[in-house]
């Protein structure tokens, strides 16, 4: 695989549908282009090339239109946002299976297989791609619920997402979400890398529920993730950031909090792919609050490339304390330069276990294995070792974190400082990650141009008495 160029940027694709013909029409959704974007502000991504497609283009030959037109712009190491508000629908293709599809502005199915094969083309260019879609294709459930939806207390401002397509029969009305299957074992076209972690999915009801629309503020879902990025996710894992998942529960507590007893809104969010992805910072405590250095190692690694296909093989994974030693064989996709973190079983701190001292050989070639001239000896407590290995496009320096102990605090400064060198992308308000140099580390050497992502692999070393 090619090097990513310092070039990425980020892209973004809005399509919501409020003035459908009929009864069909969902008077909500008119405010969620706007929360779309606050969104997308709130994750990170600059606004330079982000498309609000106009309502009025987005015929099903518009929708196909607006979206290889994002497939086509997309270059190496972008970023990309696609976001959807308006029906769904299951239907019953000519050979008799049910497909779920979005329904466009003229009443027409664009298929979720086709929307995922635009997504795939995606799959070597793009660093990241988060699809939101707040529709459901759940037409049993949303015509049994209409009766229920009539009786609550907010019947006047909820309608559910859904429109019975005419080539739909009984079979098809049964409730199936877009599938996030397709996402699964996701893997590039030039290698058998699994790039399943540069995606994150969410569509925005369970296969059996609806998703509704409320005329007041638009889609439930959408409304319940733009306020916890505005306030109210929490770092529940102390890592020292908000990721995806934790972004999710939170929105997930106010769509519950809608109604009470009967009257509840029974919509709940699906999350496929890297829920783990680190997307704003959390503010500690306190200022020297200790956090989960162990979370920290897992948030950089949700932060990672997939597409750089690192591969980390230990000499042993279980140690006899004082006794045994181990050693690490890395093979990385891309050329870089190695790093390993350390977190020990006590939880307590970063080491930098590579590189140990200057002058030690770094770089590795492209699908070359590489085996670190260094071993290490189980030093105890008993329990397990996590240790996070990043290849990166360029070498970096790190003594103003780890110093000549090469040893970092196990508390939420470390952990931003550590996160900022690596260049994971958290937003901080009001200032979205934007170009390279707000996500990328900064390069040794003077005047050299830095370059997106970098690999990472997580491996667990077990250490025992005997």
């Amino acid at each position: 695989m090619a090097a990513g160029t310092a070039s990425a940027e980020d892209r973004g694709l809005i399509m919501t549908i409020s003035d459908y013909q009929g009864n069909a029409a969902l008077p909500g959704v008119a405010f969620d282009a706007a929360n779309a974007q606050r969104i997308l502000l709130k994750l990170g991504f600059a606004t330079n090339h982000v498309r609000v497609a106009p309502e009025e283009g987005l015929t099903l030959q518009g929708m196909q239109s607006e979206l290889a037109n994002l497939v086509e712009q997309t270059r190496d190491g972008d970023r990309v946002f696609v976001y959807y508000s308006g029906h769904g629908t299951s239907y019953t293709t000519n050979t008799g299976a049910c497909e779920q599809a979005l329904v466009s502005r003229d009443l027409q199915a664009l298929s979720s297989r086709a929307l995922f094969d635009y997504l795939k083309s995606l799959r070597d260019r793009a660093s990241r791609v988060v699809v939101i879609l707040d529709s459901c294709f759940s037409g049993g459930v949303a015509v049994a619920d209409a009766a229920a939806t009539r009786s609550m207390s907010r019947a006047v401002h909820l309608r559910p997402k859904y429109f019975k397509a005419s080539q739909s029969d009984d079979k098809c009305s049964m409730a199936v979400n877009m599938a996030p299957k397709e996402l699964r074992g996701l893997r590039g076209a030039k290698s058998a890398v699994n790039l399943e972690r540069n995606y994150v999915y969410m569509a925005a009801a369970r296969d059996n529920e609806v998703a509704y629309d409320d005329g007041t503020k638009g889609g439930i879902a959408t409304n319940a993730l733009a306020d916890c990025l505005a306030s109210g996710a929490q770092d529940t894992d102390h890592s020292g950031t908000v990721s995806f998942g934790e972004l999710t529960a939170c929105a997930q507590a106010r769509i519950d909090s809608k109604g009470s007893g009967s009257d509840a809104v029974q919509q709940h969010l699906v999350v496929a792919g890297n829920d783990g992805l680190p997307i704003a910072s959390a503010a500690p405590p306190d200022p020297g609050a200790s956090s989960n250095p162990k979370a920290t190692l897992r948030d950089l690694l949700a932060g990672a490339d997939a597409r750089w296909g690192v591969d980390v093989q230990p000499s042993l994974q279980r140690l006899i304390i004082q006794k045994d030693s181990f050693g690490l064989t890395v093979t990385s996709g891309r050329d870089g330069y190695v790093y390993v973190f350390y977190v020990g079983s006590d939880n307590r701190e970063f080491l930098q276990l590579y590189p140990a001292g200057t002058g030690q050989q770094q770089s590795v070639r492209a699908a070359v294995p590489f085996a670190l001239p260094q071993q290490w000896r189980g030093g105890g407590p008993a329990g397990t070792d996590d240790l996070l290995v990043v290849v990166t496009p360029q070498s970096r320096n790190l003594d103003a974190l780890f110093g000549s102990a090469r040893t970092a605090p196990g508390t939420y400064a470390s952990a931003g400082e550590l996160r900022a060198a690596l260049g994971v992308c958290t937003a901080q308000p009001g200032q979205p990650c934007g170009g390279p140099s707000t996500r990328n580390l900064v390069a040794v050497v003077p005047g050299s141009t830095p370059t997106d992502g970098y690999g990472a692999a997580l491996v667990s070393i077990e250490e025992s008495a005997q």
